[in-house]
């Protein structure tokens, strides 16, 4: 199973409500949020605020997630604006 694929497993159990798949997303994509906010702030603790704020907002806004498109893709969009607010 491609990353992808399991990507799109987890997206739609998140959507669902269930904690343990945004968990799992979680644990695969803060650190490259991190590094890819961190590179445009250049300011640790902004980028720790800003990789609390996005997965946040993931939660907080599950329901608004298009199960269709690509969840990293869509992560890192929402990372660029959250860091250029």
């Amino acid at each position: 199973m491609t990353d992808n694929n399991i990507d799109k497993i987890n997206v739609d159990s998140l959507i669902k409500g269930d904690v343990q798949s945004y968990e799992e997303l979680f644990n695969k994509y803060n650190k490259k949020v991190y590094y890819f906010a961190l590179s445009y702030l250049k300011n640790k603790d902004e980028a720790e605020d800003v990789v609390q704020e996005v997965f946040m907002n993931i939660w907080r806004f599950r329901n608004q997630i298009n199960k269709y498109f690509e969840f990293s893709k869509y992560l890192f969009k929402i990372t660029y604006n959250e860091t250029c607010r």
